[in-house]
Formats: C-alpha cells, structure tokens, sequence
C-alpha cells in the first residue's frame, strides 16, 4: 500500500494549466491520490518552481491560487530543505553529468530516499531515469 507519493513541478503544472497536455493524466492522477488517501509530499524547491512556471504560463492569478493550494492543502506536506540535503543534492548532481536532472530533481531524489519514499507523480522521465516508480 502506498501511504506517501512525491509531488513534482511537472504534475502540479500540468494540474493548473488546462492547456498542459498531461492536464487530464494530471487531473485524473489527483483524483486517485485523493480516493486513496495518500498524503502528497513536496518541497520549498517544487513550491518555487511551480508559482514561477504557473506565472508564466497561465498568468498571476493561477500562481497565486497554486501557491495557496499548495501552503493550506491538509493532504500536502510542504518539507523546507535544509542545508544538508542541499549539499548533498549538489554531489548527487555532480555525480551525475550524464543526466539532464536539475538541481530541484536532486533535492526531491535525496529526500525521497532519505523519507523512502519510491512513488512519484511527474511527467518527465528523471524520476524513472533515478530508479523512483510512477504513482498509478
């Protein structure tokens, strides 16, 4: 049973702009999350990420809604990454010159592993490329 699943960028993108390709995938996706009763688990770096591209996409208006969904939502726990996964995100992204990850998909990968939490619910391929599983 999957009792946590991980939150990126891309997924709650997707979710806010019905323009998205993957917003109906992003949409049904929440909504299994949801009947399931699976606490979402994301970070300041996801936060950031998410009203910036929001903003940019779908206008002011949307970011703000994003962000007030994401700080008042009783089934998302928002983590603030510390100094020390930080710095290890940066060896990890060091260490991995063959990939496209960006910094943010290094702190998400080392919180994961450190909460041990193997689901995810993005719709690029670095979660899958960093051996995570695809929440269904």
């Amino acid at each position: 049973m999957i009792n946590r699943v991980f939150v990126d960028t891309s997924a709650f993108v997707s979710f806010m702009d019905c323009k998205d390709p993957y917003y109906d995938e992003a949409l049904q996706t929440f909504r299994s999350v949801q009947q399931r009763n699976v606490e979402i688990i994301t970070t300041d770096f996801v936060f950031d990420e998410t009203i910036t591209v929001v903003q940019s996409r779908v206008g002011h208006g949307a970011a703000v809604s994003a962000g007030n969904h994401i700080l008042n939502s009783t089934v998302i726990t928002l983590y603030w990454l510390d100094t020390e996964i930080k710095l290890r995100a940066w060896e990890y992204f060091r260490r991995h010159r063959d990939k496209s990850y960006s910094f943010t998909d290094c702190t998400s990968f080392v919180l994961m592993k450190d909460m041990g939490i193997r689901h995810y619910i993005a719709f690029d391929g670095h979660f899958r490329q960093a051996g995570f599983v695809r929440f269904r």
